[in-house]
């Protein structure tokens, strides 16, 4: 049973009921659903139901409702029962956490760090993908006004044009840094345990320009393999390649080739070309990636954009 069914089943056959019943003067108002947690992706599995896993939900209420139901709305909540079709909590102390009360705006401004999707592009910038990848993945169940709904559908937007080649711009520097800088090297001087300490670094941003060009936003290290092969394209052929770099560690320059070749190729389908850059300090053969993310900035229309430091 994944932790989602198990949730919207519980809220619909038990928690709605149960509010209805005891409160229904703040029906008008109730939005609820699941906000957080590797039950909202679908990536939870027996070894989730460890910590912060059971039958439960959270209510979205404005500030002024939250003030003027929180009480009763509590005592309600308090009353269901922390059990459904043989599932629980792992203890009584995190079965207390099962049906949250939260302000929207409250909740919004820690999943991202501001109240509404932005209208400004560089702003995007500042928002880290791992949180709107979180945002998301929030499920509502129930919305009797349809602004809980809005506000998080308004992040699935995805990002202009120019935000999207800024991070692709960047994220591609990025792996051919920790591959020609740092893995290749090691490598090449047989120090394949720094070789492979460093892979993750180089894989996780190869991840993530499979996720721009998948055009879908990134989740934060623990899931971003398990995501990534979920991709439509690529997530496959550059999952089993980054596999291959850690169980074949030998092999792991000809793997980073072969990578290289698959996003060259990638790139050039889609119409980037790179920038020649003759004053680099590595010899041209291995500089093709970044090439291509000096090409791909030039080509981004917004300066702000343009100029703008990605870390």
């Amino acid at each position: 049973m994944k932790g989602l069914h198990l949730c919207k089943q519980f809220f619909f056959e038990v928690g709605l009921p149960k509010i209805q019943q005891e409160l229904p003067e703040i029906m008008p108002y109730l939005a609820a659903g699941l906000g957080g947690g590797s039950e909202c992706h679908e990536n939870d599995d027996e070894i989730s139901r460890d910590h912060c896993w059971g039958p439960g939900f959270g209510v979205w209420l404005r500030k002024d409702y939250k003030e003027q139901f929180e009480s009763e709305l509590r005592a309600v909540l308090d009353r269901i029962p922390k059990q459904f079709m043989g599932y629980g909590w792992a203890d009584e102390e995190e079965a207390k956490y099962a049906c949250l009360i939260l302000n929207i705006d409250d909740f919004i401004k820690v999943k991202v760090g501001v109240f509404e999707a932005p209208s400004n592009e560089v702003d995007w910038l500042n928002i880290a993908e791992e949180r709107l990848f979180e945002i998301t993945h929030c499920h509502i169940f129930y919305d009797a006004t349809g602004e809980t709904t809005r506000r998080f559908t308004s992040f699935k937007q995805y990002y202009t044009e120019d935000v999207w080649k800024k991070r692709l711009s960047h994220h591609i520097h990025e792996l051919w840094r920790w591959n020609v800088q740092y893995v290749n090297r090691a490598a090449k001087r047989g120090d394949f345990v720094t070789a492979g300490v460093l892979w993750g670094r180089f894989a996780e941003h190869v991840m993530k320009v499979g996720f721009l060009l998948n055009r879908e936003y990134a989740p934060y290290e623990k899931w971003l393999y398990v995501q990534f092969r979920k991709l439509p394209h690529l997530g496959q052929e550059l999952g089993d390649l980054i596999s291959r770099g850690i169980y074949q560690i030998k092999d792991i320059v000809y793997i980073t080739e072969q990578i290289e070749a698959v996003l060259i190729n990638e790139l050039r389908k889609i119409g980037f070309e790179p920038n020649d850059m003759p004053e680099a300090a590595y010899p041209k053969e291995t500089i093709k990636l970044l090439e291509f993310s000096k090409g791909i900035n030039a080509s981004i229309k917004n300066l702000e954009i343009r100029n703008f430091s990605l870390t």
